[in-house]
C-alpha cells in the first residue's frame, strides 16, 4: 500500500506499535471483499465504545444512542438475527463464537462452489 510501512496489511494485521488509532484512508477496501475480518470488527467496536464516551462526556449520549438504534434497525432490515450466534455480554466471547461461525460457513461455501 503504497510503501507505507504503517499500512494494514491484506489482512488487515496492524504493524507492531500501530494501534486502533489507524486512520480510515489506511483500510483497503478490497480488504472489506468476501472474507471475514475479526480485527475490523474489534476495531468498530473500539470504536463504538470510544464515541459513546465522547457522547457521554459533552451530554449527548442521547443523541448517541439514538444513532445506534437507527445504524442497527438499518442492519436488521438486511440481515436479520438468524439466532446462531447465541447472546452474550462479553465481548470476547461473542469475538470468538463468531470466528468458529464464520470457519463454518466459509466450509460450507467451498463446498458448495466444488460441487457446481
Amino acid at each position: 500500500m503504497n510503501g507505507n510501512p504503517a499500512a494494514a496489511n491484506e489482512l488487515g494485521h496492524f504493524p507492531v506499535g500501530f494501534g486502533p488509532e489507524q486512520p480510515d484512508f489506511l483500510l483497503s477496501p478490497r480488504r472489506l471483499k468476501g472474507c471475514f475480518d475479526p480485527q475490523f470488527l474489534a476495531f468498530q467496536t473500539y470504536r463504538f465504545h470510544r464515541a459513546a464516551r465522547q457522547a457521554y462526556r459533552s451530554d449527548k449520549i442521547i443523541y448517541f444512542n439514538y444513532l445506534m438504534r437507527e445504524f442497527l434497525k438499518e442492519l436488521d432490515k438486511h440481515w436479520p438475527d438468524s439466532r446462531e450466534l447465541r447472546h452474550s455480554m462479553d465481548v470476547a466471547e461473542i469475538a470468538a463464537e463468531s470466528v468458529k461461525l464464520f470457519e463454518k460457513t466459509a466450509q460450507e461455501r467451498r463446498r458448495s462452489k466444488s460441487r457446481k
